[in-house]
């Protein structure tokens, strides 16, 4: 999977667009679906460069590969980004549950969340 080269060209164009962004209060959802790990470099190196703009991350995972999903909780952590990593829908209600069993992660929730909704929940 290219991620890098493909994460470098529009951290380019969110940085030309930056000044605008910040005086319009404005935030850049971008969204990652993926299926691996990257193929074409180091992609913590490839993102920092958006650590410092008005970004909001959402990775979709389409895979349930533990090496996967592993590296992206890493990368999730390793990064000062504002970023959201999702499993699967099921994936996601199994961990939600396992912390607060009175609350139901629902289809509507995740689709929220899948398009870059910025709440914390």
């Amino acid at each position: 999977t290219p991620l890098c080269e493909h994460v470098q060209a529009i951290a380019a164009l969110i940085a030309a667009d930056e000044a605008r962004l910040r005086a319009a209060g404005q935030m850049v959802v971008l969204v990652i679906v993926s299926d691996g790990l990257p193929t074409d470099g180091d992609l913590a190196a490839a993102m920092q460069p958006l650590t410092k703009l008005p970004v909001w991350i959402v990775v979709r995972l389409c895979c349930d590969e533990e090496r996967v999903i592993k590296f992206w909780a890493e990368l999730d952590s390793q990064l000062e980004l504002d970023m959201d990593v999702l499993d699967d829908l099921k994936s996601e209600a199994e961990e939600c549950s396992s912390l607060n069993q009175w609350f139901t992660y629902g289809v509507q929730l995740h689709r929220l969340r899948e398009w870059g909704v910025h709440e914390k929940i």
